[in-house]
């Protein structure tokens, strides 16, 4: 059993395809939307098209964990399962408008399996692979009529060195 507390930082570099209703936007005049700074004669796509932002998750989990039966030597493997919550906390500015800038608390799962290798009578070398799910969250935009959804689904890698005591 084991208590876990995680953060995680993901940059939004650039954004592509911006639709609402199933409507193409990229090709609309950005002056066309409310709440715009000095609305300009621009195209919606050349304003996303630098899609700066940021996505932070932080999250605790309680985490349970089982050996599995095939021990060899030195190399145990094991199998794990834990449950927690996050907050998501999502800023999305392209081209320096606050589109959406809005946290939530949302329920988070996770599954884990790995192997640790025995180095000496207190180190192992740990791989694991985690998978992590989140409900999805969901947000409205400062400047649009419109939703947006994210889905905080991901798989994660480990590798280090662990200490016994």
């Amino acid at each position: 059993i084991e208590a876990e507390v995680s953060y995680l930082q993901h940059n939004v570099d650039m954004s592509r395809a911006f639709s609402m209703k199933n409507q193409d936007l990229d090709d609309e005049d950005e002056g066309r939307l409310p709440d715009t700074p000095d609305a300009r004669s621009v195209d919606v796509g050349a304003v996303v098209a630098d899609g700066l932002g940021r996505v932070e998750t932080k999250a605790t989990f309680a985490n349970g964990f089982m050996d599995l039966p095939w021990q060899r030597g030195a190399l145990t493997s094991y199998l794990g399962a834990g449950v927690g919550i996050a907050e998501v906390d999502v800023d999305y500015r392209p081209g320096g408008v606050e589109v959406v800038n809005h946290s939530s608390t949302v329920l988070a799962y996770q599954v884990m399996v790995g192997a640790d290798y025995a180095v000496g009578d207190h180190f192992d070398w740990t791989l694991s692979a985690r998978y992590r799910g989140m409900s999805n969250h969901n947000m409205e935009s400062n400047v649009l009529p419109a939703a947006f959804q994210v889905e905080g689904d991901g798989l994660i890698t480990e590798f280090g060195l662990r200490r016994r005591f």
